[in-house]
């Protein structure tokens, strides 16, 4: 099984890097212990190499030199006699000459999904204009979108059939969860010199093995992920362990930069909407229509975001509305229809920027470095 609870985090003088990890236990098979495992390492916007072997003990973990300047990249698989796992998702470092502050990636994205569907006395079937799916990197899945929702036991044939859809997605790729996105949101924090970065799972800051409180801020992508009755798993976003170390950070002086497409959707108990409003300061106000246009103002510019299903990156397909809450919070940003797309927060103490959707969703990277500045300039100064 794959590792989890991995973390890429730099060590104090900046020269090396601490990886760590966890097994995974096979409840089916107990002979599915890894023995080995194989770390793969990328650097810049190279291709991974062919790993390096580490023997398994019972906290792995490995220290490794790197050099200024240069982001790196990391993937870990578990490995024994019957074979290698897939990959973990990918973490990356980065060490800024003349370093003025270090910022912990946090990747809250580790959603897999089929389509939402509909399962009512009249109505069954998928609606893939709610929600397309999140595809294990890219898959091309679907011949078109579902038009008849009718039961399966009214007979009929051709468009007048149950589950008959159309053929516009023959062949096309979808996009989906590449576990690759801390890279994109660290490579847009070189924007800003002299900002260094670690990246994190959310198990590992769920463990407790992550002492926040080394980091001037915290950039938390919660990308898609949130509870959906079409999953197989529990994908949820805010989880009990993740209020309780955010609203601690935070509490201690912390900044925060938060998005994801259901930072309001996936709300659901008291203290999560509490940790909303009273620690992020921002409140859930509906979705976006399906329709709705792809371009965000916000941070003096406009820039253009992911909404329609494609094969270059997943796509946000009905992004929050989110309100600022509290004092001194304010919208921030705007969809095309003037609705908030996000809010952002400041006091001498703390600070918080919440974005809508997904901060890697912007489409083009120049903006989503100069977005990144913005944001930290906000968050650091």
């Amino acid at each position: 099984m794959p590792p989890h609870g991995f973390s890429a985090l730099l060590d104090a003088d900046g020269q090396s890097v601490t990886l760590s990890w966890s097994a995974t236990v096979d409840s089916l098979e107990e002979t599915a212990k890894p023995d080995t495992y194989i770390i793969y390492t990328r650097l810049g916007n190279g291709d991974f190499d062919n790993g390096q072997i580490v023997r398994a003990t019972n906290r792995p973990h490995v220290q490794l030199p790197i050099r200024e300047g240069v982001v790196y990249s990391f993937r870990v698989a578990a490995a024994n006699a019957g074979g290698v796992s897939f990959p973990s998702e990918t973490l990356c470092v980065y060490k800024a000459p003349k370093e003025k502050a270090r910022v912990l990636i946090v990747n809250g994205f580790d959603r897999l999904s089929g389509p939402a569907r509909i399962e009512t006395t009249d109505s069954i079937g998928f609606v893939l204009e709610e929600e397309i799916g999140v595809p294990y990197i890219a898959a091309a899945p679907y011949c078109g979108r579902q038009t008849n929702f009718a039961p399966l036991s009214a007979a009929s044939e051709g468009a007048d059939a149950p589950g008959y859809s159309t053929g516009e997605l023959e062949g096309e790729t979808i996009a989906g969860n590449t576990f690759d996105f801390a890279f994109e949101h660290g490579t847009a924090m070189l924007a800003l010199e002299g900002t260094s970065f670690c990246s994190c799972s959310r198990a590992a800051v769920e463990d407790g093995g992550i002492n926040l409180k080394d980091y001037r801020a915290i950039d938390f992508i919660g990308g898609l992920q949130r509870l959906a009755p079409q999953d197989f798993r529990r994908f949820k976003l805010f989880t009990p362990h993740l209020v309780k170390a955010f609203s601690d950070y935070m509490a201690a002086g912390g900044r925060m930069l938060a998005s994801g497409a259901f930072l309001g959707t996936d709300l659901a108990t008291p203290a999560e909407m509490d940790f909303a409003k009273n620690v992020l300061h921002y409140m859930p106000q509906g979705r976006t229509a399906a329709d709705s246009l792809e371009t965000v103002r916000g941070l003096n510019m406009e820039f253009d975001i992911y909404r329609i299903p494609n094969a270059a990156h997943y796509a946000a397909q009905r992004p929050d509305v989110l309100m600022p809450h509290g004092e001194g919070a304010f919208s921030a940003f705007s969809y095309a229809d003037d609705r908030s797309a996000g809010t952002a927060f400041r006091t001498e103490r703390n600070a918080a920027v919440v974005m809508g959707f997904p901060f890697e969703c912007i489409k083009d990277a120049e903006r989503r470095r100069l977005a990144m500045r913005a944001i930290l300039r906000f968050l650091l100064e």
